[in-house]
């Protein structure tokens, strides 16, 4: 699945089965990051002109990716997100003697709601995932739901900075009018549960059935909105590995980016009387960006 498919992936959804959605990787070894670079220009990966950094690590990035190392020191990291992390992992070529220290796993299927739906929909979910909580006195999760009227709702459960398992329940909109839900659970520590799920997910891909359908037995089994996703892991594994589908990634907000806010930003930054102010933006928008995992 390198070269000549790699574009059927790149920039899209992949959507009707598990899939990997993000990968951490580490490596203490030059030649485990040598075959990492030999992989990804065999791949026809592109990196941007100008070099990255990601918190320690400095190196190059592309479209969905990094690759960079802590200067000085034998210490690699590689970070794929999106369809990009999926085509890594079910490469048969792809390098060895990484750790993954991040993984995510989702499952996307479309819905026959609208905005307004989803809304009403997303506010008796959190509902009942507040009793369902409760219920579990200290052992207890937290809850985070980000609510807009418009539907696009994201629901965090879990606690991201402590916990080896983080779960999100979100709305991912459609540039044609369909409407995504997406089921997400983020494993952390390559010694504790990202490496496990890593190194199952690697010998078997149909496990993450098995493990999205574990993880959703934390959320209400009878919503309208859970009972969908419940259901359609009933299926054989292998069966529902087969049924992946493809979709364009929604692009409005980027098509918005690049022809309001990029000219802007080129004027502010050309005229003497704003240009510094732009430029302390930037560095925050960057420092923001490396702090993320």
């Amino acid at each position: 699945m390198l070269k000549n498919t790699l574009p059927q992936y790149m920039g899209g959804i992949i959507t009707h089965r598990p899939a990997v959605d993000w990968l951490t990787l580490t490596a203490t070894g030059m030649r485990e990051s040598q075959e990492m670079s030999r992989w990804m220009t065999g791949t026809g990966l592109s990196p941007t002109k100008e070099p990255a950094k990601v918190r320690q690590y400095e190196g190059s990035m592309g479209d969905g990716w990094f690759h960079g190392q802590v200067i000085g020191e034998n210490q690699y990291m590689t970070r794929f997100s999106g369809s990009l992390a999926d085509v890594f992992m079910f490469d048969r070529l792809r390098p060895s003697g990484y750790e993954c220290t991040r993984i995510d796993v989702q499952l996307t299927l479309p819905v026959p709601y609208n905005g307004s739906e989803l809304y009403q929909f997303g506010r008796t979910l959190v509902d009942d995932l507040y009793e369902m909580e409760q219920a579990r006195g200290q052992m207890a999760r937290g809850i985070d739901p980000i609510m807009p009227p418009d539907g696009e709702f994201t629901i965090y459960l879990g606690n991201r900075a402590d916990s080896q398992r983080f779960a999100r329940f979100y709305v991912k909109p459609q540039d044609y009018g369909e409407w995504l839900l997406r089921f997400e659970v983020e494993f952390k520590d390559k010694a504790g549960l990202a490496g496990r799920v890593y190194r199952m997910v690697g010998n078997a891909p149909e496990s993450m059935v098995k493990i999205v359908a574990g993880e959703l037995q934390s959320w209400p089994p009878a919503h309208p909105l859970i009972r969908p996703f419940r259901e359609y892991l009933t299926a054989v594994p292998a069966e529902i590995m087969k049924r992946e589908r493809v979709r364009a990634t929604p692009n409005k907000t980027l098509r918005w980016i690049t022809r309001q806010v990029l000219p802007a930003w080129k004027k502010v930054l050309g005229h003497h009387d704003t240009r510094d102010r732009a430029m302390m933006l930037l560095y925050h928008l960057m420092e923001y960006a490396e702090g993320l995992d």
